[in-house]
């Protein structure tokens, strides 16, 4: 094999665009969902979208928690694969649908049954409480079966079957907008090329969003299993095949995905401190909805992140698993190399042109919209940072079985350094909202050389399965 950074031999390639591009695909339509899915809902009025955008927040939560059990199943499963073995594959797969189940329980359950009590904790209007807890009480079904299917996607993506995931995930999204124009709005007339016909509607408003929502839960799960089973893929177990071998393998998968949970965690309270810092910038009104268009042009941005990333842990994690651990380095420098710079080039490519478009999808002043487009732009300048350290902690440290120090090293210089940064700019300074979010960035230059020192010390390149067995 070629030991070169830069020369790629074609198996690598092959491999890479096998496992990057139907990531890529999924990401494009997931972000692409929540811009239609903000627009379908604000329709309704600036209430309900209100109650329901709070009402996420318990869904945020909810992925941040099931990140700790994705990641844990993922480097497992991915060194499982590396040496072929199913069976490894298999048991790592049912200690992470009983952690998801686990993890579906403590926020779907008082979400079911106590969701008005959860809504005032997140907002203050009387009509907001309502909407929101309309919605959270239907959602709060939706995480028991999305728990599910987020264990098995990621069990899929890491034995390289990456297609099926997306296909699911694209049917899930076609379900969801289909039931949300049935359900959300009421009966109307709709013309056509001149015919004017009724368009039925159930008319049940943010609860029909909600029903739509786990419909499309249901068939993505469906789709995943049924097409599973029908080809044998590697998450197509057998009942006892799914019991953990011994109390070790349940301790080893809890070592890796507990730090994850808690890591995901802390770095959600974080992102919850920077908006609580945006909704003080001037009538604080602007701000946040500036914040909020940016989020979802950021989702968009990250896509080349996220499946650059996920190719690095499957291709990293198959090499370490197999004991090649020479092969796993020279992995990890070619995804360094290459993820900053492809990530940086998609954006200003393709995001940049596209930022004004998007901003102008929603109903914006001005000025609102200015700042949206300024933070944009920032993004746009220094997404190959968040690149780089995303490889570094994500694919990489946390793939070897380091993840105490990821977990250090993220949550670390975001509330050490971005925290702070964010208070300085935006409380002391009192400074626009893409000021206070440039020197946000401090943090990733911070965690960018802390990150690349801790990947030169080499200890993320670790069999962490042939270790467990001993």
């Amino acid at each position: 094999m070629q030991s070169s950074v830069f020369r790629w031999e074609s198996n690598f390639s092959r491999q890479l665009f096998r496992l990057a591009v139907p990531i890529a695909l999924q990401s494009v339509v997931t972000a692409s969902m929540q811009i239609v899915d903000n627009l379908m809902i604000g329709v309704l009025g600036e209430v309900q979208l209100s109650g329901v955008t709070q009402a996420n927040r318990v869904s945020f939560l909810f992925q941040v928690a099931m990140f700790g059990a994705i990641s844990g199943t993922s480097i497992f499963v991915a060194q499982y694969w590396g040496r072929r073995d199913v069976a490894g594959v298999r048991k790592t797969q049912g200690i992470a649908m009983v952690f998801g189940l686990l993890v579906a329980a403590v926020l779907g359950i008082p979400s079911i049954l106590m969701p008005e009590g959860i809504m005032r904790l997140l907002l203050n209007s009387e009509a907001g409480v309502h909407a929101g807890a309309e919605y959270l009480s239907v959602i709060g079904f939706v995480y028991f079966v999305q728990s599910q299917s987020l264990i098995q996607a990621a069990v899929l993506k890491s034995t390289e079957q990456v297609k099926l995931p997306m296909f699911a995930s694209l049917a899930a999204i076609c379900t969801n907008i289909v039931f949300n124009t049935l359900l959300i709005y009421p009966t109307r007339e709709a013309q056509l090329l001149g015919w004017t016909f009724t368009m039925p509607g159930a008319g049940m408003g943010v609860r029909g969003g909600a029903i739509a929502t786990f419909i499309g839960a249901l068939v993505e799960l469906f789709l995943l299993l049924f097409f599973s089973y029908r080809y044998r893929f590697a998450n197509a177990a057998r009942p006892r095949e799914l019991l953990p071998e011994s109390a070790r393998a349940v301790r080893a998968f809890m070592c890796i995905a507990l730090p994850v949970l808690v890591n995901e965690a802390l770095w959600a309270g974080g992102t919850v401190v920077y908006s609580a810092v945006y909704g003080r910038i001037g009538d604080g009104v602007a701000a946040t909805a500036a914040a909020g268009v940016f989020s979802n042009v950021e989702q968009l941005a990250s896509i080349a992140i996220r499946a650059l990333s996920h190719a690095c842990g499957v291709m990293v994690g198959m090499a370490l698993g197999a004991g090649e651990l020479d092969r796993a380095r020279l992995y990890a420098k070619r995804f360094l190399f290459a993820t900053p710079l492809l990530s940086q080039a998609f954006c200003l490519c393709v995001i940049l042109p596209l930022a004004g478009p998007i901003v102008n999808m929603f109903a914006l002043p001005a000025s609102t919209a200015r700042l949206a487009l300024q933070m944009i732009y920032v993004l746009c300048g220094g997404i190959w940072l968040s690149a780089f350290n995303n490889v570094i902690i994500v694919a990489l440290l946390r793939t070897g079985g380091d993840v105490r120090s990821a977990a250090v090293i993220d949550v670390g210089t975001l509330w050490a350094v971005g925290v702070p940064m964010a208070l300085l700019a935006g409380l002391v300074l009192r400074l626009e909202l893409p000021f206070v979010y440039l020197a946000t960035y401090l943090e990733q230059v911070i965690k960018a050389v802390v990150g690349f020192w801790r990947y030169r010390q080499g200890k993320w390149v670790c069999n962490i399965i042939k270790e467990d067995s001993q």
